[in-house]
C-alpha cells in the first residue's frame, strides 16, 4: 500500500513528509485495481497495515473468512462489489505457519463463488 520506498534497513515507511506527499499526490491503489481488473487480489501486509489499506480504498470492509482463522489472521475484504480480496499475513509468516491451510480456506472462497 506504500509505493514508495522505506528510509533504511528495517523500517516500513518513508519519511513522513514523503509518506504524506504520496498519500495525497500518488494514491493511485484504486486505479490500478479498476485498470487490471484481477480476478482476485491478495494483500500479504497483515493485520498492521489494514489501515493503510483503508486510506487507500474507501468505504472498504474486513470480515473473517472462515471459523478456522481469526479476522486478524485473514479476512475477506468488501470493496467496490469485488468477490475477491483478502488479506492475510507476511508469506514470512505464513511459511513458518503451515501456509497451506490459509491458502486453502481463499481456494475454498472463491470456488464457492464460481458456482
Amino acid at each position: 500500500m506504500i509505493k514508495v520506498g522505506n528510509s533504511g534497513r528495517n523500517k516500513n515507511y518513508p519519511p513522513e513528509y514523503i509518506y504524506n506527499i504520496e498519500k495525497e499526490y500518488f494514491n493511485v491503489i484504486s486505479d490500478e485495481i479498476n485498470i487490471l481488473n484481477p480476478d482476485a487480489i491478495i494483500f500479504f501486509s497483515g493485520p498492521n497495515y489494514d489501515n493503510e489499506i483503508r486510506n487507500s480504498l474507501r468505504d472498504i470492509s474486513f470480515q473473517q473468512l472462515s471459523e478456522k482463522f481469526s479476522e486478524r489472521a485473514l479476512a475477506k475484504l468488501n470493496y467496490a462489489n469485488r468477490p475477491n480480496l483478502f488479506r492475510t499475513y507476511h508469506p514470512n509468516y505464513l511459511w513458518r505457519n503451515n501456509i497451506n491451510d490459509f491458502f486453502e480456506e481463499i481456494i475454498k472462497d472463491i470456488k464457492i463463488g464460481i458456482q
